[in-house]
């Protein structure tokens, strides 16, 4: 094909680059018209991304991409659906209604991650994210091992012991002794 798409878009899968590329894949070869996709954003003119576009439309190249896409489409509605059922598991799960703070503007990443902790302070009764070092994947996982409960530690000791936190007793110059220990953290 011997265009040079990445060389005006930073982000080939982004709005822009994923309309090119379905475009290509559905049959139009016309740069002009495949530039008109271009989103306000993107800093590269339309006539860059025509430029660019410039190539060899053969379709033994054309097989990849479209195979590619095809791909990329079932993994996103894999995705799409472990996320419903991730949020059917959280909601399922939420013990009391624990406020975060103010919600970012939707269509955000931050937006995103502003609800999954929200459902995560729901189901521990308080927001474990802002603890220094514990992001939405560490609270998320803490959680499905032990739950909200840590009542079945008898002490902080018993719970940093567990998660590997504190040294064990198998430890010589720094080494374990036993390297078979697989925890947590």
């Amino acid at each position: 094909m011997n265009i040079q798409l990445t060389e005006v878009l930073s982000d080939v899968m982004g709005q822009t680059g994923q309309a090119i590329v379905r475009d290509i894949v559905a049959g139009v070869r016309e740069p002009r018209q495949l530039a008109r996709h271009r989103q306000r954003r993107v800093k590269a003119s339309a006539a860059e991304i025509a430029n660019a576009l410039e190539g060899d439309w053969r379709e033994e190249h054309l097989f990849v991409p479209k195979q590619a896409l095809a791909m990329y489409d079932d993994i996103a509605r894999h995705l799409a659906e472990c996320d419903a059922r991730l949020d059917a598991l959280l909601d399922a799960r939420s013990q009391a209604k624990v406020d975060i703070g103010k919600l970012p503007r939707a269509g955000s990443k931050a937006r995103a991650e502003h609800e999954i902790r929200q459902r995560l302070a729901n189901w521990a009764g308080v927001d474990l994210t802002r603890i220094n070092g514990l992001g939405v994947t560490v609270v998320m996982k803490l959680l499905s091992e032990i739950g909200p409960d840590v009542s079945r530690f008898a002490s902080v000791k018993h719970f940093c012991s567990w998660l590997g936190l504190c040294p064990g007793q198998a430890m010589s110059e720094f080494l374990s002794a036993r390297r078979s220990d697989m925890r947590l953290f």
